[in-house]
């Protein structure tokens, strides 16, 4: 295998359920890595790297094969990363970004909080707070979203045998208050995530529990140590929302920033807080003392609150805005009717929204009356519904490993076209509950954002069980506090972890004491095989562990209706360059601080 140091990860994040073991990424031009303690189990076929020189960017051409129980697809991957004279510097692909000029976004700003860690994986968190902070390491946007590449952690190297990570830090960056950025903070700020205090929960705790210590080897200089090694943890650091915060922030606020308005909560970013308008917008400003001095290129950012899908897709399209990570299904249509204004691109999205029950009472708290409300809903009626938004899953993101095929899927309960036995299956259950026809069964409250698909479920619910829901809509930003109350049924956006290997998305979820197991599911045959799933690395063993927790969470299914892993369609206006928005494998809201503006 050939590993370039520069660019190993690139290579190496293309196969997720890759082990890292005893390999180093710099900054430097290093002509040779030894390999020999690097275990790739997904790749089995490989090409010899061509490299051609375009405007002084090298192009890798790498053909991974993939292999799972299940499936089998060859896919190919242009990537294509700058490679300044001095070492890697996170910048622009075109040769002469432009300068100055503010870029307007549309998606929703009406947040209960500015704490990125607590917030819940969606627009105001991700999309926009994520411009103010930096994490040790970030996807790359210049290779589709598939690489990693240095962020805050300008190397790092890994033990033999893979248990303690080592991160190298970039020297001279200044927090926004002026503060320096030492490894302190990070060992504050992993250390929160990791183990939260009291009453916090933080949305990306569970995808670090194999993470046993951190520790300040020196100023700048980072040691992470594992329980156990896993195929998985790496890339868990370039979530978006791994993001550092100042230790001295962290302990004035006793570590929670709920309450705390965003400009006392300084980052390290290329953006820092300027204004906010509650339901109108919020501006961020160029730092100016960003680390990396190639970066931004903009004046500021200034993120639009805007509802609904549709509309940010009108508001694109027409120019009040430069572009949206989701626009509607219908938007979606639209600009690509008009090619010579703006660009589309629908890609896949790894999280979804699921209605959460609080089986922490009666009714939900019977496993009876849980698997009736799963069997009375017809998942392809959901998908019609979403036109376009969703597609046919079980627990998984479709692009998750051990995912069940279609062809498998469609012979399930819970997932045929013609669901008749299912809905009779139901209301059996809800007689042996003590609830025939519905009689005697509470009237129920189901909180959301709104829309076809709340009240398709909704109707569902009712003619095929006799259940009275009174439905209660939001905004967005406010549905995750109706978790926090005596709920009944909130449906509401769930954790989104951007790799393939589902151990840690199902642990978050479902897992025993996980930060979105709002139903408190706990099924110690379920734990047991997310355990398997940490330590496996072999991709169709894997497999068949994911396929045994699946039946699980069919067989018992836990405080929680999923309504379908679907796509994010995001519209942007042709001016708009710095990111090649159009390779992405995949739907991620993360930083913008390559964007430029050809005006």
């Amino acid at each position: 295998m050939i590993i370039f140091r520069r660019l190993s990860t690139v290579a190496v994040v293309l196969s997720t359920l890759t082990l890292l073991l005893s390999v180093a990424c710099t900054r430097e031009v290093v002509k040779e890595v030894p390999v020999d303690r690097i275990v790739e189990v997904e790749v089995i076929k490989e090409v010899p790297v061509e490299k051609e020189v375009i405007k002084e960017i090298p192009v890798e051409k790498i053909i991974e094969t993939t292999i799972t129980e299940f499936v089998e697809k060859t896919v190919e991957v242009e990537v294509a990363v700058p490679v300044p004279a001095k070492g890697y510097v996170h910048q622009a692909l075109e040769p002469f970004p432009k300068s100055g000029g503010v870029l307007n976004t549309a998606w929703g700003h009406l947040v209960p909080h500015w704490d990125i860690h607590q917030g819940p994986a969606g627009q105001p968190f991700l999309g926009s707070l994520v411009n103010m902070y930096d994490g040790l390491i970030r996807r790359n946007p210049n290779d589709g979203m598939l690489g990693i590449v240095p962020q805050l952690a300008n190397s790092w190297e890994f033990s033999e045998d893979g248990t303690t990570y080592t991160f190298h830090l970039e020297q001279n960056v200044k927090f926004h208050d002026g503060s320096d950025f030492t490894s302190e903070d990070v060992v504050a700020t992993f250390n929160r995530i990791i183990n939260p205090p009291d009453n916090i929960a933080i949305t990306i705790s569970e995808a670090f529990r194999p993470v046993d210590s951190v520790t300040a080897v020196d100023d700048h200089t980072v040691e992470f140590q594992l329980k156990s090694p896993t195929s998985w943890q790496f890339g868990v650091f370039a979530l978006p929302g791994a993001t550092v915060y100042d230790k001295g922030t962290l302990e004035a606020h006793n570590g929670e920033f709920k309450g705390v308005s965003l400009d006392q909560l300084p980052g390290t970013g290329p953006f820092k807080f300027k204004d906010y308008v509650q339901g109108e917008y919020l501006m961020m400003e160029n730092f100016g003392g960003y680390w990396n001095d190639q970066l931004p290129y903009l004046d500021g950012i200034k993120h639009l609150h805007v509802r609904k899908g549709t509309d940010r897709a009108i508001a694109v399209i027409t120019g009040q805005a430069d572009m949206t990570w989701n626009g509607s299904v219908d938007g979606y249509r639209e600009a690509l009717k008009n090619p010579d204004i703006v660009s589309a691109a629908q890609m896949p999205v790894h999280g979804a929204g699921f209605a959460y029950f609080n089986t922490s009472k009666a009714p939900f708290n019977d496993p009876r009356v849980m698997k009736a409300f799963n069997l009375a809903i017809n998942r392809h009626d959901m998908i019609a519904v979403m036109q376009g938004s969703g597609s046919l899953s079980r627990w998984l993101p479709l692009s998750a490993s051990g995912v069940t095929p279609e062809a498998t899927l469609l012979t399930l309960p819970y997932y045929k076209v013609e669901n008749s036995d299912d809905i009779e299956a139901a209301k059996a259950l809800m007689a042996e509950a003590g609830y025939p026809g519905g009689e005697g069964f509470p009237t129920i409250s189901y909180a959301a954002e709104g829309g076809n698909l709340d009240e398709a479920i909704i109707d569902q619910l009712k003619s095929n069980l006799g259940v009275d829901i009174e439905y209660k809509t939001l905004e967005r930003s406010l549905v995750a506090g109706e978790l926090e109350g005596d709920f009944d049924i909130v449906r509401f956006l769930v954790y989104v972890s951007h790799l393939r290997n589902p151990a840690p998305y199902l642990r978050v979820m479902h897992g025993k004491g996980g930060s979105q197991n709002y139903g408190g599911y706990d099924n110690p045959e379920f734990d047991a095989a997310l355990d398997e799933m940490d330590a496996e690395l072999d991709p169709l063993k894997l497999g068949a562990i994911v396929q045994k927790a699946q039946q699980l969470l069919d067989d018992n299914p836990p405080g929680v209706m999923p309504s379908g892993f679907g796509f994010h369609r995001l519209i942007w206006r042709n001016d708009v360059k710095g990111m090649p928005f159009g390779i992405r494998k995949q739907a991620i809201w993360d930083r913008l601080d390559t964007v430029w503006l050809d005006r």
